[in-house]
């Protein structure tokens, strides 16, 4: 087993305090909502419709996913 792969299992048991901090952290952190404004939310995605249609019709996201 690599290094990764025994820190994730100690975490997993709780096998002291400290991974058993880290656990409930990590716990924590998958339960966090983030509430939606809807005005906000409305504009980012029209905005990034526009961006994305306008970068598709000059090509440019082609470029863009092949780099990724």
């Amino acid at each position: 087993m690599s290094f990764l792969q025994i820190i994730v299992m100690k975490i997993k048991r709780k096998d002291n305090r400290v991974y058993a901090l880290l656990h409930d952290l990590y716990r924590a952190m998958k339960r966090i909502e983030v509430p939606t404004i809807r005005p906000l939310h409305a504009l980012l995605y029209y905005e990034r419709a526009a961006r994305r249609s306008s970068l598709k019709k000059s090509g440019s996201l082609v470029v863009l996913r092949a780099a990724f």
